[in-house]
C-alpha cells in the first residue's frame, strides 16, 4: 500500500512541477489537459464498481468514454495508443443513449449538443442521471459539475490540476472509491 501511495504521490508531484514551469502559456494549458487525461486512467484502479455492476478483477476491459468537446478526449486516445492500454477501450464523442456501455465518462463542453429546447445544464443533468443508473464514474472540469451531480471534478489551484470528489454522487451510483483517492482530493462533498 505504501508503494501505491508513493507512486501516486510521486506522479502527481512530477506532473504538477511540469505545470509550474510554464504557468501562463498555451503550452501549460495543454499540459494541464494531459494531466487530466493521465489522472482519468490513474483513477480506475481505485474505483470499485461492485460485484454486481462490474467485475473489477481484470477479466474485462474498462470502457472510458467521452461526451462533449474536450482536448482531454484527444489526449486519452493518444495515451491509449502510446501506452497500448490493453485493459482499456476508449469511445470518443459518444451519444447520450450510448453511455450505458461506459465505466468512466469524461464530460467535455456540451454547447454543441444544446439547442433552443435543451440547455447545456439540462443535458448535463441528463448525463449525470443516466450515469448513476448505469454505475458510471463521471469526471469533468466543467464549472458546477459537482453541483449538478458529477462525481469527480478537476479544478485548478495555484496553477496545478487538482480534483474534488462528491461521495454522495459516487455512492448514489453504487460505486466506491479507495481511501488513497480521497486523500488526494482537495475537497470531498458528502
Amino acid at each position: 500500500m505504501k508503494n501505491i501511495i508513493s507512486n501516486i504521490g510521486g506522479l502527481l508531484l512530477c506532473l504538477q512541477l511540469l505545470l509550474v514551469l510554464h504557468p501562463s502559456s498555451a503550452y501549460a494549458q495543454e499540459e494541464k489537459s494531459y494531466v487530466r487525461a493521465i489522472l482519468i486512467y490513474k483513477f480506475i484502479p481505485f474505483v470499485s464498481w461492485g460485484k454486481n455492476n462490474f467485475p473489477n478483477d481484470g477479466s474485462e476491459k474498462h470502457s472510458i468514454c467521452t461526451i462533449g468537446y474536450s482536448d482531454v478526449s484527444e489526449l486519452l486516445e493518444m495515451l491509449a495508443e502510446k501506452r497500448e492500454k490493453k485493459n482499456f477501450v476508449l469511445f470518443r464523442d459518444i451519444k447520450l443513449e450510448d453511455i450505458n456501455n461506459c465505466n468512466v465518462l469524461y464530460v467535455g463542453n456540451l454547447s454543441h449538443m444544446a439547442n433552443k429546447n435543451k440547455k447545456e445544464k439540462d443535458i448535463l443533468k441528463e448525463i449525470v442521471s443516466k450515469s448513476k443508473i448505469h454505475h458510471i464514474l463521471t469526471v469533468s472540469n466543467l464549472d458546477g459539475f459537482i453541483k449538478n451531480g458529477g462525481m469527480i471534478a478537476f479544478v485548478e489551484r495555484d496553477d496545478m490540476v487538482k480534483f474534488k470528489i462528491s461521495m454522495l454522487a459516487v455512492e448514489k451510483a453504487g460505486l466506491s472509491l479507495e481511501a488513497i483517492l480521497l486523500e488526494l482530493a482537495v475537497k470531498i462533498y458528502r
